[in-house]
């Protein structure tokens, strides 16, 4: 099986993103016979073979001098990657473009799709209006939110937080369920759908 790994959060010198593909790749060269893309920005294009890896970076503006993240726009790159690597399964970790071209060339080229992201995305915007705009303004953001998931009878979408944190297909764990055998816990996982409120 080969394994794709998409995601534009991946700094080089720190951060969760990079600690789970790592892990990830670790597990899968020394417990299976899998094979892992990994395709992320970088300070130019280029790709990097390793045992049963490769890693793709697609060159990207800096957006951070600081954590060295850099934002992913060549989106036709990735579809090029794509569609030469044509993996089995592609795991984009992005709420933003990144995840759409991951959608529509899984599609087109009849890949599946798992899509989550590394942070819990409501609070992300809470913080950054929190910062720009004062206490008030968050206040009367944290308010919707709490009516939103109050009216959730009356049609609204009710956002659990943790249900917010990750995504997951059950068609990943069966996908990867052979992993379990090794002694990677795997259970299939739900999410808060429209008008309904479930834990994970």
């Amino acid at each position: 099986m080969k394994l794709c790994d998409l995601t534009q959060f991946y700094s080089p010198v720190s951060g969760g993103v990079k600690r789970y593909v790592s892990e990830k790749v670790r597990f899968i060269r020394e417990n299976t016979t899998d094979e892992h893309i990994l395709i992320i920005p970088g300070e130019r294009d280029e790709m990097i073979a390793g045992d049963r890896s490769r890693t793709y970076t697609i060159q990207s503006p800096l957006i951070s001098r600081t954590s060295r993240y850099r934002v992913l726009l060549r989106l036709e790159a990735i579809e090029r990657i794509l569609e030469t690597e044509r993996p089995d399964l592609i795991e984009c970790g992005d709420p933003y473009q990144v995840a759409w071209k991951a959608v529509h060339s899984g599609a087109a080229l009849g890949i599946p799709v798992v899509g989550f992201y590394h942070s819990h995305f409501p609070e992300a915007y809470i913080r950054t209006v929190r910062k720009f705009c004062g206490h008030t303004v968050t206040e009367f953001f944290h308010d919707l939110s709490r009516l939103a998931a109050a009216s959730s009878s009356a049609g609204l979408t009710c956002f659990w937080p943790a249900a917010s944190s990750l995504i997951v297909a059950s068609r990943m764990s069966l996908t990867c369920g052979h992993w379990s055998n090794s002694g990677v816990p795997l259970a299939p996982l739900s999410a808060c759908a429209p008008n309904t409120c479930m834990p994970l």
